[in-house]
């Protein structure tokens, strides 16, 4: 594949849109968004994330409609105007399901935004985009804007930009939230497997495999794993060191505490929810979503 870049190039659009993303990312990251007791001053503290979200959102989705319809030109672009769903009916069907399937892969796992399908969410924001841009000048004449979701806003974003990765790029297939995840797991996993002195203390590779294989006995992945463990580490008081030989425990205990540390919104998310939902939550490869586990369930695996 020819890879030179060129003056608005879709490679050079392509790395513009997933930098400026990033960009944004971090930046909600550093500052977020703070509740008041004032709905409208939520709007103000949330105005400079959500218009630029999406923005970047709108961007995203045209540079897509671009690669895949030659004929979409700046006339049309700007009958477009800046409506989301005008522009996203105008992707073909496998982009559309892409987008839609990764949108509520995150859904299911941020359950804090309202919108269970994308369609939904994007209704919503669309029609209100207006009253977010001119909020601070107008906003206490026409009334607060519909509520939407910073963070979702910017998954939706990756989702179109790896769609268009697909199209210019080496198709990685579709990622989800849980793939993420289970990435992230991984990672850390890995790098406790590989260092396997703890607290002065030498754990011999068969007992590394021990290990190993105790996590995954919860669950057909390493998400799934960590959700059975953790949920019975922290809800049911149940040690480490009352499950697993003696030494074997030292590196497991330091897998969890450096998993407790990931400071990423997912992987807080994942964890919180946890702890906290009334059943475990699992990851389901065939829906591609979060769904708390069956207690039925939970009771034959655990016991």
């Amino acid at each position: 594949m020819n890879t030179t870049v060129t003056k608005y190039s879709p490679l050079m659009i392509l790395h513009g849109l997933d930098s400026a993303r990033e960009k944004i990312a971090e930046w909600a990251e550093k500052k977020p968004i703070l509740n008041d007791e004032m709905s409208d001053q939520v709007v103000l503290n949330a105005w400079p994330f959500v218009t630029t979200a999406y923005s970047l959102l709108e961007q995203s989705l045209k540079a897509l409609v671009m690669v895949l319809d030659k004929t979409y030109d700046e006339k049309e672009m700007k009958a477009d105007s800046h409506s989301l769903n005008s522009t996203f009916r105008r992707l073909d069907a496998t982009c559309v399901d892409r987008i839609r399937k990764g949108y509520r892969a995150y859904q299911s796992l941020h359950n804090y935004v309202g919108y269970t399908t994308l369609d939904e969410f994007m209704a919503n924001i669309d029609k209100d985009y207006a009253k977010w841009r001119y909020f601070l000048l107008q906003g206490w004449i026409h009334g607060s804007p519909a509520k939407t979701s910073v963070e979702a806003m910017l998954e939706v974003s990756q989702q179109t930009i790896d769609a268009l990765a697909a199209q210019v790029a080496t198709d990685h297939g579709l990622s989800t939230v849980g793939d993420r995840l289970e990435f992230a797991i991984k990672t850390l996993w890995r790098n406790c497997l590989n260092s396997p002195v703890r607290r002065g203390k030498s754990i011999d590779r068969e007992k590394v495999n021990l290990a190993n294989k105790w996590l995954l006995k919860h669950g057909d992945s390493h998400v799934n794993a960590v959700s059975k463990v953790v949920r019975r580490l922290k809800r049911e008081g149940v040690s480490i060191r009352d499950q697993v030989e003696a030494d074997m425990a030292p590196l497991l205990e330091d897998f969890f505490v450096s998993l407790f540390n990931e400071k990423g919104p997912d992987m807080r998310q994942f964890l919180s929810r946890t702890v906290n939902d009334e059943h475990p939550l699992v990851w389901d490869r065939q829906q591609l979503l979060f769904v708390p586990c069956e207690s039925k369930v939970e009771f034959e695996e655990n016991h």
